[in-house]
């Protein structure tokens, strides 16, 4: 099923949002974007399929800029793709239906669009249920030395990316479940020429429906398959895998202390990717532990990251 806008003149921006049973958070997302002024817009909600109210509270929102289709696909990276491929504008911004984007964040995002970037990101914050940030994240850099030390350190709902340069890269992995975001920065990072903005440009919601918070286990499993693909961990797959479960152990084990009212009025914001530059003595002693010079992968194609099937 699809309800389409009427055609108008090209946007410098694509909001793509795939979705699934989102009808308690997507009307929050989408007019977090349609309220903001800033470059000219289109919303494509891309969705698996619901059988809640996602379709109508889409529908009550009745602006011509959004776009509505309907259709099975296999996960949320091949939403993404398939919204990718409707996509008309210049720029692309993958926004979740249950996060947000961040008062005055497209006004700081058009002061960029004209210059020679490829990838446009800034800071984040962490929500609550309720949408209200409580949490302030800072990213570094980007480079591959950094997500594979840290991980991904930079939001994707946070970042805006050139269409040309997505559509070179061959898109979103549709292999993967989880992290489809961490290996598609490990693709940008070595060829993009990206900037950062100190400024808040989105609000990542934590809330208990969501699949990192129902299924983190499958989701450090795929991020150890990636970062392995990447030239990570040459220590071995037993090692490197059982490291990985201490360290996503000890995450879920004091998650409830770090994620507290308290702890987080104490520590209020943070950095994330490291607060140093990546120096060539670094780099060398981090890929002598992970396992040599990281790969370079063409930009017309994405490389075969499969981790075999993972139920949605």
């Amino acid at each position: 099923m699809t309800i389409d806008s009427p055609p108008h003149q090209r946007p410098r921006l694509s909001v793509i949002v795939p979705s699934f049973n989102s009808g308690s958070y997507i009307g929050d997302a989408i007019t977090s974007v349609l309220t903001q002024s800033g470059p000219s817009i289109e919303i494509l909600v891309q969705d698996g399929g619901s059988t809640d109210q996602t379709q109508a509270v889409v529908q009550r929102l009745d602006d011509t800029r959004v776009t509505f289709h309907q259709e099975p696909d296999g996960g949320q990276a091949d939403a993404l793709n398939r919204a990718l491929q409707n996509a008309r504008g210049e720029w692309v911004l993958w926004l979740n239906a249950d996060d947000l984007v961040a008062p005055g964040a497209l006004t700081i995002i058009e002061t960029f669009l004209d210059g020679d970037w490829d990838i446009v990101y800034g800071a984040f914050a962490l929500a609550d249920r309720a949408g209200h940030p409580v949490k302030y994240y800072f990213p570094a850099p980007l480079s591959r030395e950094r997500l594979l030390r840290f991980g991904t350190y930079i939001f994707s709902g946070a970042m805006v990316v050139r269409a040309e340069t997505l559509t070179k890269l061959g898109g979103f992995n549709g292999r993967l479940h989880y992290c489809m975001d961490f290996e598609l920065l490990l693709r940008l990072a070595p060829v993009a020429r990206a900037t950062q903005t100190e400024q808040v440009l989105a609000y990542l919601r934590e809330q208990p429906e969501s699949k990192t918070s129902t299924r983190p286990w499958r989701m450090y499993r795929e991020h150890w398959m990636v970062a392995r693909r990447y030239g990570a961990f040459a220590k071995g797959r037993v090692i490197s895998f059982t490291g990985l479960a201490v360290l996503s152990a000890a995450y879920v084990a004091t998650r409830r202390i770090w994620q507290s009212g308290a702890w987080r009025r104490v520590r209020p914001t943070k950095r994330r990717g490291g607060s140093g530059p990546v120096t060539a003595i670094r780099r060398a002693r981090m890929f002598s532990e992970f396992g040599g010079d990281s790969p370079d992968y063409p930009i017309d194609g994405a490389p075969d990251v499969s981790v075999g099937r993972v139920s949605a």
